[in-house]
């Protein structure tokens, strides 16, 4: 965020959550403040496993510079011991924006996960990963075709970052038009 106000970029801050059924999510925030909060959320309901760096790779933080503030002990991909309902309210809730994550991928999303989209869960939209097109998700989901949609890379490596991408025609670059994106 620092580095985005320095070079003119808007940048927003999220996270991608494990819920306990293990349905991949993304939440995103006005601030670095409602992150933080978000995060203390997360670290209650996050298990005290401690990561194996050899087998998951180092976890670390850095500053606007790439020096490592902090290396987390807690193994982040683990579920949280609450379930997407929950987590959805929690997010929308704080004045978050709610998504589930690469719905179309045959694991850790929705459809994987539960096998149908929950009646009554709440979202502001729901995400495809690079591997599928929005049109080609709803010709074989078309009660979702009313539904607002995101396309996003899941990227778990540099060379796939922005592989796809959702882009945005917001009049100004903030937070209130970019929550506008999702309204109905």
């Amino acid at each position: 965020m620092e580095l985005g106000h320095k070079n003119n970029l808007f940048v927003i801050g999220g996270c991608e959550i494990n819920t306990q059924e293990e349905v991949h999510c993304l939440a995103y925030f006005r601030d670095l403040q409602l992150l933080n909060e978000f995060q203390q959320y997360l670290d209650e309901h996050l298990p005290d496993i401690k990561n194996d760096a050899s087998l998951f790779g180092h976890q670390v933080a850095v500053d606007e510079f790439d020096n490592i503030i902090y290396e987390e002990e807690k193994l982040l991909i683990a579920a949280l011991d609450v379930d997407l309902e929950t987590v959805a309210e929690k997010v929308l809730s704080m004045g978050g924006v709610f998504i589930p994550a690469h719905i179309d991928k045959s694991k850790n999303s929705i459809f994987s996960q539960l096998g149908f989209m929950p009646f009554g869960l709440k979202y502001s939209a729901l995400e495809v990963s690079w591997r599928t097109s929005v049109p080609k998700f709803i010709e074989k989901y078309p009660k979702l075709g009313n539904e607002k949609f995101i396309q996003s890379s899941d990227a778990h490596y540099l060379e796939d970052i922005g592989k796809v991408y959702t882009e945005f025609m917001m009049e100004k670059l903030d937070w209130e038009n970019f929550v506008k994106e999702f309204a109905p």
